[in-house]
């Protein structure tokens, strides 16, 4: 996974490089390469989320990180009740007792209406799409993308997940967006975000795994 990891990160910043060069010799303007960078920043080293299919066919990092995250790891046993008492079920022979975590990810936008940002150095180019705004479009197309390249290849998900709890490095995570999809509230009371804006992901694999995290503090010297 850590050498996955590495080639995933390369990828990521030959593609933003791509798309930079791309869209600012086809459009000719600052305006575009500055959009991208506000959707898309050059690298991962960012305290910033970033987001991308296997495929790299689209990827972004966040304007507004998820205000939450609600982790939820179950083990591998179950407890059938009998008129006895209860039969406890265990996993046998597997490498660690934990499921497959499922994270409920709680996004935020920002203020998404139309000039509501202007880069301080390019005040005379106002038509910048809103970050928050960029950010939802693209996170509907890496939805949308297919869970499978072929020939029974998985087009994961790859998520850098930034976060106190696992370190300086974060985490980088891969795996699904759950069939229920995403959703989000459009609201009278708040017409300048998009409210209620989540989905559910279902981690495959992680860097480091969970039951690494106190190891991985241990390397860097920290007891």
């Amino acid at each position: 996974m850590a050498n996955q990891e590495s080639i995933y990160r390369t990828k990521w910043n030959q593609s933003y490089t791509e798309r930079i060069v791309k869209g600012t010799e086809g459009q000719g303007g600052s305006r575009t390469q500055i959009e991208k960078e506000h959707r898309h920043p050059k690298s991962l080293k960012s305290v910033r989320w970033s987001m991308a299919r296997e495929n790299q066919s689209d990827f972004l990092q966040w304007w507004v990180n998820p205000s939450e995250c609600r982790w939820q790891v179950g083990t591998r046993s179950a407890i059938e009740k009998i008129a006895s008492g209860a039969i406890h079920y265990e996993a046998q022979n597997q490498a660690t007792r934990l499921e497959f975590p499922m994270l409920t990810l709680s996004f935020q936008s920002g203020i998404i209406t139309q000039g509501s940002y202007v880069h301080v150095s390019h005040a005379s180019e106002p038509k910048i799409l809103p970050h928050g705004l960029a950010n939802f479009y693209d996170f509907l197309a890496i939805l949308d993308q297919p869970n499978s390249l072929g020939g029974g290849v998985p087009n994961y998900v790859n998520i850098f997940y930034n976060s106190a709890t696992f370190g300086a490095n974060g985490m980088w995570l891969q795996g699904f967006f759950t069939e229920d999809g995403v959703t989000w509230t459009d609201t009278a009371d708040n017409p300048q975000t998009i409210s209620n804006w989540g989905a559910t992901f279902m981690v495959v694999q992680s860097n480091p795994a969970l039951t690494q995290l106190r190891q991985k503090f241990r390397t860097m010297g920290i007891t």
